[in-house]
């Protein structure tokens, strides 16, 4: 179901490491976070390195305050986000589900969802983010969509919320009341 051209909700864009411990905020950088009308976080993850594991919770430490690098950092962002995208050459265009998170299961629990791009749609968003960020980066951003429509990384997440893996329950708190 489509997003209403109405909508008009708040949009807001940090990059992860501000709300990291200062000790590890370095392993997050290039990672971001773009939240939609306070309820709805689509986290945006460069690609991890040439030997990175399988997205899989058993090649993180158990402790995740103990997060001891960015390809870390990187699996913990993708894992544990309701909507994550990521460069991958191979699988650019397709989407993924992610395994149901302890916290989160219960009979309406909800898998999160992996979004594969290619690595130069990748850096032309990410590039976005990054100066979209001075001024939309607050915790309590009440920017509405429709002034930033026309940014690379804004008209992405647009096009995002019509592909038919992006979850029907975050979609419907986007949504305008009739």
């Amino acid at each position: 179901m489509q997003i209403s051209p109405r909508s008009d909700y708040p949009i807001r864009v940090r990059p992860r490491g501000w709300d990291e411990d200062p000790a590890v905020a370095r392993f997050y950088d290039g990672i971001f976070d773009v939240t939609l009308n306070n309820t709805v976080t689509i986290t945006f993850v460069p690609e991890r390195g040439p030997r990175s594991s399988a997205l899989n919770r058993a090649n993180l430490p158990a402790d995740l305050d103990s997060i001891g690098s960015s390809d870390e950092a990187r699996l913990e962002a993708v894992l544990f986000a309701d909507r994550a995208v990521t460069p991958d050459a191979d699988r650019a265009g397709t989407a993924e589900p992610l395994q149901i998170p302890v916290w989160r299961d219960g009979p309406d629990a909800v898998p999160g969802t992996v979004f594969y791009i290619s690595r130069d749609e990748f850096a032309a968003v990410v590039k976005d983010l990054e100066a979209l960020t001075a001024e939309h980066g607050d915790l309590y951003s009440d920017s509405p969509v429709s002034s930033l429509r026309g940014h690379p990384a804004v008209d992405f997440v647009q096009r995002l919320l019509s592909d038919p893996a992006f979850g029907e329950q975050d979609l419907q708190s986007l949504r305008d009341p009739d």
